[in-house]
């Protein structure tokens, strides 16, 4: 369930903030209900699951190397102190990002920033937002951040962009961040993590659009529930199986 779960963010927030850098149009929100993949049929091992969700021609990409959940190594605990998944510089943003953020209205946004406008943005057979535009007064970058609007106070996403596409976007759950992608030149590059509550629940990395080295996903009890390893870029998106889109 932890991988299916992991894909599934994948593709939402990839199809979600698909977006040329510069423009400042509301960004699609696709809303599936967290339980869409409880309808999945049930693998013994996350090799069948990684088979079912890529195309042939791409599974041989994927080094399964963790098939079935362990004790986590101290290398890879899961929380955002960790040296060897997240850099100082890295761990600073995402802190950043929770103090920016947290008080973010509809017409107040994060500081040093001042509000464009505010647009509805309905969605069929989802959700609507409030979607918020912020520019800010000490660098050439802008926000959208997006409201449920059935009733949430608190954002509930938020897109970071520079004039040259460089950023992040970021989902807010209960307890703070719920998951973070870093975009660079307008693709991903950098950091891809899910969080549930204070631990990290999926963890990988992008380079030039293309994912690249370990890809790693936790279970609530902190078992390092999968570990794979991508040896050379991946084009993660393009290989996915049609059942999985």
């Amino acid at each position: 369930m932890q991988l299916e779960r992991f894909i599934f963010c994948l593709m939402f927030s990839t199809n979600t903030f698909a977006q040329t850098a510069g423009s400042d149009q509301p960004l699609p929100a696709v809303l599936i209900p967290a339980n869409t993949f409880e309808y999945f049929p049930k693998y013994t091992n996350n090799t069948q699951m990684v088979s079912s969700y890529f195309v042939e021609e791409g599974r041989t990409h994927v080094n399964i190397i963790v098939d079935t959940p362990k004790a986590c190594p101290l290398e890879y605990v899961n929380v955002s102190s960790n040296t060897n998944l997240f850099t100082i510089a890295e761990q600073e943003l995402l802190k950043a990002i929770r103090l920016d953020y947290k008080s973010v209205t509809t017409n107040s946004g994060p500081p040093h920033s001042v509000f464009v406008r505010l647009e509805t943005l309905m969605y069929p057979m989802t959700a609507t937002y409030e979607v918020a535009l912020f520019r800010f007064t000490n660098a050439a970058a802008h926000a959208q951040v997006f409201f449920d609007n059935r009733g949430a106070i608190n954002p509930a996403w938020a897109r970071f962009r520079t004039e040259a596409g460089d950023g992040f976007d970021v989902r807010f759950g209960n307890h703070g961040i719920g998951a973070f992608r870093q975009f660079k030149h307008g693709q991903l590059n950098g950091l891809w993590a899910d969080f549930e509550s204070d631990r990290c629940s999926a963890w990988m990395r992008f380079t030039n659009g293309k994912a690249l080295g370990k890809w790693l996903v936790w279970n609530r009890e902190g078992s390092l529930y999968m570990e794979a390893e991508f040896k050379e870029p991946f084009d993660f998106l393009r290989y996915l199986s049609y059942a999985s889109r």
